[in-house]
């Protein structure tokens, strides 16, 4: 096999940081439609029309329910 120019090579080292910014730029904006599509459904509802009960299962003041609470 040939080995490849340095013209090649510079190209092909030139090209790695453009990909990645085009990656970049995609998944920004498919994050930006992700979460402009889910504005529309995040409106206020009816439901719940009394208090959740949150039940755990841990014994008071541990880590699980302090977290619990903080979540509450």
């Amino acid at each position: 096999m040939p080995s490849k120019g340095s013209a090649a090579q510079e190209f092909i080292a030139r090209l790695a940081p453009a990909r990645a910014a085009s990656l970049g730029i995609r998944v920004s904006v498919a994050a930006i439609a992700i979460v402009g599509t889910s504005i529309g459904c995040a409106g206020a509802q009816d439901w719940p029309t009394r208090p959740l009960r949150l039940v755990v299962g841990a014994s008071a003041g541990g880590g699980t329910d302090i977290s619990a609470r903080l979540i509450a």
